[in-house]
């Protein structure tokens, strides 16, 4: 009896160990898996795979205690979520990630947790928030020479100062992250920042220029086949030729950027678009097909509960109804636009709505 104790203790002990092994060498499997999305920058590249990827890796950190490895997942996340327009979500995460960090003193991943919150900031348009978190960061990044945070810190001042039309200013902060950028051989985030130059140039109707750095930027995008920033491209270059009146070439671009998004399966980039391409049938007075986008893009925004969106919508409507001179009916859309928008004060699209 004593012998079959002893034995049936071993066969435990050997299966405890079995299956810790197990368990280790799985985890182990999935952090090297996070850490291979992050060096293929998965996070630009395919955000939903990656988000996928970081809350599993962020709940197996938290099961085992792995306060740095948390504090890694939890930056992926914050910023998919900033680029999916969830920056409350991200705030959330990051002001935890923040005590964490701070709580460790890694002065690197602080940085980079201030690089995040500047940029739910500047998504909730808090300019004063979003410049504190960005020179904080830049400060810290610049004393222990992290030249990656660097560059993405002076992006985030680019975007700044663009939103301030600002845009000499802006274009300076652009190009010192460029310079960055190139030391590191960093195609994916070069490409980023000369979209958001071809914005710079495209807000003050440089057009030509705003196409060249476009170009640019799709060129890099094509190469490195990253079809979510190829998509954003194909907007943005639809915008440009909708604003120079060059509506056939606009149409083109725009359905080239909704046939990717609706590949990749993205329902909120398919809205934007789509919201695009609807402004553009209006101007070209294909008043019926701009109806049927704009009612497209105001039920979604009003499933997702996302109030902006909704004020669009209803603001294209108006716009839409205007150019078929129905301006009774364009002025029940201005006035439910305006309703929704005391809600969520938003003094910008006030403006433009008592404008309308």
């Amino acid at each position: 009896m004593r012998y079959f104790n002893v034995v049936l203790l071993l066969i435990v002990l050997c299966s405890c160990q079995r299956s810790t092994t197990w368990k280790m060498g799985k985890n182990n499997k999935h952090i090297e898996k996070f850490h291979k999305a992050q060096s293929n920058k998965l996070h630009q590249t395919n955000p939903d795979s990656s988000l996928i990827i970081a809350r599993q890796v962020n709940a197996l950190a938290d099961s085992i205690g792995d306060n740095k490895l948390k504090l890694e997942t939890q930056i992926i996340i914050s910023y998919i979520l900033n680029q999916n327009n969830l920056p409350d979500s991200a705030l959330v995460g990051l002001k935890q990630a923040l005590i964490v960090a701070n709580e460790l003193s890694d002065s690197g991943v602080i940085s980079q947790i201030y690089q995040q919150i500047a940029q739910s900031y500047y998504n909730l348009q808090q300019l004063d928030s979003t410049y504190y978190f960005l020179a904080n960061g830049l400060t810290i990044s610049e004393k222990i020479k992290d030249t990656n945070m660097m560059a993405a810190l002076n992006k985030g001042f680019g975007d700044l100062m663009r939103e301030k039309t600002q845009y000499d200013s802006s274009f300076h902060f652009y190009q010192k992250s460029i310079k960055l950028y190139r030391q590191k051989n960093d195609s994916s985030n070069l490409a980023i920042i000369y979209n958001n130059i071809s914005n710079v140039f495209s807000e003050q109707d440089l057009f030509k220029k705003a196409k060249y750095y476009l170009k640019l930027s799709i060129k890099i995008n094509g190469s490195i086949v990253n079809r979510y920033s190829l998509s954003n491209n194909y907007n943005n270059l639809g915008i440009i030729y909708k604003d120079e009146g060059k509506l056939d070439s606009a149409i083109i671009y725009l359905n080239k950027s909704i046939e990717i998004e609706k590949e990749l399966n993205n329902a909120f980039g398919v809205i934007i678009s789509t919201y695009n391409l609807a402004h553009v049938y209006s101007l070209n007075r294909l008043y019926n097909d701009a109806d049927s986008l704009f009612n497209i893009v105001y039920i979604y925004c009003v499933d997702k509960d996302f109030k902006p969106g909704v004020i669009k919508a209803l603001s294209g409507k108006s716009e839409n109804e205007t150019r078929r001179k129905n301006y009774d009916e364009a002025k029940i859309y201005l006035e439910k636009a305006i309703v929704l928008n005391e809600e969520i004060n938003e003094i910008s699209d006030q403006k433009d709505l008592l404008s309308q």
